[in-house]
């Protein structure tokens, strides 16, 4: 068996929890890729075209599009895009980010979020902030920051749909404050770290040094679902990068991911994306438009 971080965002390191800008020309991703962090991108002299959770999704020239990252995600067509702003924002600060709890809530939830009016922030920004991101000032770091945080107010105040709708269930509200960011920000880590293995809920809780019902009582307050249902959604993520970027058999990816069972496996696969494995490996290649090799025929 194969490492178990292969195209995995486990080697989620310290660089992650850095707020970083880049400004360049986009170009075609050659597989999925996924990462803890929030993802803001902002295209500019033409669309582009992403997939993600099995879906073509066209972010439009000037507008400003959010989704989080820990969703499997490809780029796959630029079109005329000459140039493309990407920041990644640190989820501990998008949760502490000054906005509406719906636009928070649709994000944590799997939505494809983009502002409803065009060239709320141009290219100059973008460069800006992007050599401010390298300096060594902290001072136009920080600067870079707050101007960031507004940039995501603005786009939450002057509005915003969904490319990709997600339905989070009971609006719940964030509440947050910097004590719980980071009792969340410790949890997700270790989860990041462990999911592949047999841990448990009084496993996270431990890590952060909390009863596991105020553990549990937290992270359902704060991201909507329970710490199980987080463990079980980043194994069936990894599953999902697996199936759309090798030729692996599904009971090999299974084990790989941290299901006991096969049964348990295509179970929960079916619950979250709501087809088989097979047949998601099907549909992703299909939309990319090639297949890597023939793939073997799926077995219950």
């Amino acid at each position: 068996m194969q490492d178990p971080t292969e195209i995995s965002p486990l080697s989620w390191l310290q660089a992650d929890e850095v707020l970083s800008v880049e400004f360049r020309q986009p170009g075609d991703m050659p597989g999925y890729h996924w990462h803890r962090q929030v993802e803001v991108n902002i295209p500019f002299g033409g669309p582009v075209r992403y997939l993600i959770n099995d879906q073509l999704i066209q972010l439009p020239e000037g507008h400003i599009g959010l989704f989080w990252g820990v969703i499997p995600h490809r780029l796959i067509e630029c079109e005329n895009c000459t140039q493309m702003g990407v920041i990644n924002i640190p989820l501990s600060r998008f949760l502490g980010l000054p906005v509406d709890d719906l636009l928070l809530n649709k994000v944590l939830h799997g939505s494809v979020v983009i502002s409803t009016a065009k060239d709320l922030f141009g290219s100059h920004e973008l460069r800006r902030w992007h050599n401010d991101s390298l300096c060594h000032s902290h001072g136009l770091y920080q600067l870079m920051q707050e101007e960031i945080t507004l940039m995501i107010k603005r786009v939450a105040v002057s509005g915003w749909e969904e490319l990709l709708h997600t339905s989070p269930g009971k609006l719940h509200s964030l509440q947050m404050n910097e004590r719980k960011i980071r009792y969340i920000q410790q949890m997700l880590s270790f989860i990041a770290e462990h999911y592949h293995e047999a841990i448990r809920v009084n496993e996270v809780a431990a890590k952060v040094q909390l009863h596991p019902n105020y553990a549990m009582n937290l992270f359902k307050q704060v991201m909507g679902y329970s710490i199980k249902d987080h463990i079980t959604m980043m194994k069936v993520n990894h599953a999902r990068a697996l199936l759309a970027e090798t030729n692996r058999s599904i009971l090999d990816i299974s084990l790989t991911t941290g299901f006991s069972a096969m049964s348990r496996f295509y179970e929960s696969f079916h619950k979250l994306v709501g087809v088989t494995p097979h047949q998601y490996r099907l549909n992703t290649r299909s939309n990319a438009g090639a297949l890597l090799l023939p793939i073997e025929k799926e077995t219950a």
